[in-house]
């Protein structure tokens, strides 16, 4: 695990976080238009957020065009390197994902899908010696 680059990216994003030392992220934030491409000659764009932190875009086409609420685009990145945030969490909860497969492989534990319900595959929530997982 030493030589996973997330995995030590992960690890010494924790130890900055444990020291009280800020991570710095860039926001990238844009509209998803509702037209594909725009033709123009005018085109208004505002943005905003509301109470709860939530990005809203509108955009206006043509001077008398209507205004219309654009869904937010956004991702964020940290500035030290300009790697995303949200695909270093998932490569790292890949990994733990990988870990905990492992683990249950090991020790015959069964576990049961949150989605569906469904369990690993062999048709019961826990094989002889394990405990299930719910």
């Amino acid at each position: 695990m030493k030589n996973d680059p997330v995995l030590r990216m992960l690890k010494d994003l924790r130890t900055e976080v444990i020291h009280q030392r800020p991570v710095n992220l860039r926001v990238n934030s844009g509209p998803k238009f509702h037209e594909n491409p725009i033709t123009t000659t005018y085109l208004e764009i505002t943005n905003t957020s509301d109470p709860d932190g939530n990005i809203i875009w509108r955009y206006r086409v043509g001077q008398d065009g209507e205004e219309r609420r654009a869904e937010p685009v956004t991702d964020w990145e940290f500035e030290k390197n300009g790697t995303s945030v949200l695909a270093v969490c998932h490569q790292g909860l890949a990994e733990v994902d990988k870990l905990l497969r492992s683990r249950n492989d090991l020790f015959g534990i069964a576990v049961r899908d949150q989605g569906t319900g469904e369990t690993d595959g062999s048709g019961i929530t826990s094989r002889p010696g394990g405990a299930g997982c719910f």
